[in-house]
């Protein structure tokens, strides 16, 4: 499943979420872009911000092990494990990007135990 934003993509395969990061918006707010891939095993909490006509909206992904600062809009620009979306048809994506991302979260849990 994928979801594609204003600055990166988010694709799940089922046990990793890979971010993918293309393009101008990218670039400026990622330090050049790139691809980061995490087992969705390391996931440990999803924040999702909804858009509106005057802002973006956003998910974020906390990760076991990385010193994540803050939360909230701004936050989110530089976040390596945030992507960020409009309202419409991008923040529709993402909510069920967000959906099948919990759900392979408990199934890699209970997998676990």
């Amino acid at each position: 499943m994928k979801a594609r934003g204003t600055n990166g993509q988010f694709e799940l395969d089922g046990k990793q979420l890979i971010i993918h990061r293309k393009g101008i918006l990218a670039s400026m707010s990622q330090d050049g872009g790139g691809e980061v891939t995490v087992p969705v095993l390391h996931i440990k909490a999803i924040e999702f911000r909804s858009a509106s006509i005057f802002r973006s909206g956003y998910l974020r992904v906390v990760v076991e092990g990385e010193n994540q600062s803050g939360t909230g809009l701004w936050q989110a620009t530089r976040d390596p494990y945030a992507v960020m979306f409009k309202l419409g048809r991008q923040q529709r994506a993402f909510k069920k990007f967000r959906d099948s991302l919990e759900k392979s979260m408990v199934k890699q849990a209970r997998r676990q135990r």
